[in-house]
């Protein structure tokens, strides 16, 4: 673990030694900052070290997921991140000067695999039974959707970031210690204000982003 400015980073080994870790779609996909749409073609160099540094983070979760980590998910967050984020190439991009380049036909390979890998992490989840059932039908999903509608409206959270919150203060409240992954201020700021009014353990949730391309930095509960 290293503080950088007050913050608490982890390597991918530490997160996976906590208890019960719930991942978001974005941490999935890119660390908070670095996501290859960020460049563009004079930068193509750049991003093809993005998703290349990406795919490896990809192959270091499917290598936890198969050695029995802890790591977990919902099955929204797997439609996610196969739906609608396939790779495809920009118009003409095997016609003229741009298909002939080698950088950018090294990219498309690379953005191709990367897909494949995505394909292989989803299918890990599964095969390894990390998907959590859905809790939807439960009275205390219900509860916290009844009491905290207007917080959830408020930080503009979409319904697979709903679910995941509910999820991990779900079992966060039977003292089972819960992370969530999620590169997500917005889903912070509603899950602090919830634990907060509901008086769950602190102890109890923690919430990182992904800071780099495998290490985690913790969100800090600041004291009133």
């Amino acid at each position: 673990m290293k503080i950088i400015n007050n913050r608490k980073i982890i390597s991918l080994e530490e997160l996976s030694q906590e208890e019960f870790v719930l991942f978001d779609t974005s941490p999935l996909m890119h660390p908070l900052g670095k996501s290859s749409r960020d460049f563009g073609y004079s930068q193509v160099v750049e991003k093809i070290r993005v998703i290349k540094r990406n795919t490896g983070f990809i192959y270091q979760m499917i290598n936890k997921l198969e050695n029995g980590t802890n790591f977990f998910t919902i099955q929204p967050v797997l439609d996610e991140l196969l739906g609608g984020n396939v790779y495809k190439p920009p118009k003409g991009f095997e016609k003229g000067n741009m298909g002939r380049d080698s950088y950018v036909l090294k990219l498309r390979q690379m953005m191709l695999k990367r897909e494949e890998e995505k394909i292989k992490l989803a299918e890990s989840f599964s095969k390894n039974k990390r998907i959590i059932s859905s809790i939807r039908e439960d009275d205390y999903y219900s509860y916290l959707e009844n009491n905290y509608k207007k917080v959830i409206e408020r930080n503009h959270l979409s319904d697979t970031d709903k679910e995941l919150l509910f999820t991990g203060l779900y079992f966060a409240i039977f003292s089972v210690s819960t992370s969530l992954v999620i590169n997500d201020y917005p889903l912070f700021y509603a899950g602090k204000e919830i634990v907060e009014r509901e008086k769950i353990n602190k102890k109890n949730i923690k919430f990182f982003d992904r800071k780099g391309f495998s290490h985690f930095r913790l969100f800090e509960f600041r004291r009133k």
